[in-house]
């Protein structure tokens, strides 16, 4: 007989060994896959951007957008907003784009805002995976439509639920029925985004 083990400890170390190569060997695959699609996504969301810009600014000339760079704070990159004239290259608004934690994983965005960062025009979720049926909503015309009734950013845009009614006078949002972490996720990356931009664009002026 042969003094090899048959089972036991020796075929638990192979299989773990096979395992962790095939492991290895499908984080190396994946890992291949994102870099290689990477700047084809990057592309898609910009170009998604760009086509929604009508939606906030009808009389956006969209060949006239630009792209302006803003320093991050300390170690922060620095981060990209599209500035949006009409022909006659008046300006007309700004798109930001905004990123935050929502209740299932990241939730990244665009607010639109006037010349002056002084009225919030629109909001659009680019990238999410919330609930579907419930907190996926955030991306959907009615949810979207509670960003464009005049909000202002001279404060904090909050969220009221149930049977209580939004205001928008008082720069509230109705949240989406069984999906208040979502709406509030929404709101708070809202808030944050507009907070961080609007000092520099409070420079920029009205050109």
């Amino acid at each position: 007989m042969s003094d090899t083990p048959k089972g036991g400890l020796v075929t638990y170390v192979k299989q773990s060994w096979l395992i962790l190569l095939l492991s290895v060997i499908f984080g190396c695959a994946l890992a291949g896959v994102e870099l290689a699609l990477r700047d084809k996504i990057k592309q898609n969301r910009l170009n998604k951007t760009k086509s929604g810009i009508p939606k906030f600014f009808k009389m956006a000339a969209i060949e006239r957008a630009t792209q302006i760079e803003v320093k991050g704070k300390g170690d922060e990159p620095s981060v990209k907003i599209w500035r949006i004239v009409d022909a006659n290259d008046k300006l007309l608004g700004w798109l930001l784009p905004g990123r935050g934690a929502g209740y299932a994983d990241v939730i990244e965005l665009v607010v639109a805002v006037d010349a002056k960062c002084d009225r919030i025009l629109g909001m659009s979720v680019l990238k999410q995976a919330e609930t579907p049926a419930l907190g996926d909503n955030i991306r959907k015309q009615p949810f979207k439509n509670n960003f464009a009734k005049g909000l202002t950013t001279f404060k904090n845009v909050t969220v009221v639920k149930g049977a209580v009614k939004a205001n928008p006078k008082l720069n509230q949002i109705q949240a989406i029925t069984g999906a208040t972490v979502s709406s509030k996720s929404v709101v708070a990356i809202v808030n944050a985004t507009i907070t961080a931009f609007k000092p520099f664009i409070k420079k920029q002026g009205v050109k």
